[in-house]
């Protein structure tokens, strides 16, 4: 009887000692964007999502590229320094994902460039590798 009893308290104390602790995000946000379409990830955009209600059940914001619209854009660099690394910054659950096709040589032009977008979730012309 006395094992019951000191089990019971130790389950008592355990469950009262518990603090209820920040709810556990459960979402993901997908927002693909298009070379003449950058309003929704540019930094105020981002910002907003990150202070809606509803951002505690975020878990991530994903930055997609619109497959297939990537082949004549140039501004590889000028799009990582002055929109999506200042939108990554904004907070860990902003993260990058998909495939930017850019005409070829484009990413290299600035190795480091190519690289930082491979590091943060993107890929650069997968669909030269499938083939």
């Amino acid at each position: 009887m006395k094992k019951y009893l000191l089990l019971a308290t130790i389950c008592i104390a355990a469950f009262c000692s518990c603090e209820k602790g920040e709810p556990v995000p459960t979402k993901d946000i997908e927002i693909v964007f298009h070379q003449d379409r950058l309003e929704q990830i540019r930094e105020g955009a981002i910002q907003e999502i990150l202070n809606s209600k509803g951002a505690n059940n975020i878990r991530n914001i994903y930055l997609i590229p619109e497959e297939g619209t990537w082949a004549n854009f140039s501004l590889v660099q000028d799009m990582r320094l002055f929109l999506l690394q200042p939108a990554l910054e904004l907070s860990p659950k902003v993260r990058g994902k998909g495939d930017f096709n850019f005409y070829r040589g484009a990413a290299s032009k600035v190795p480091e460039d190519s690289l930082w977008y491979v590091q943060h979730g993107w890929t650069i012309n997968k669909r030269f590798i499938e083939n």
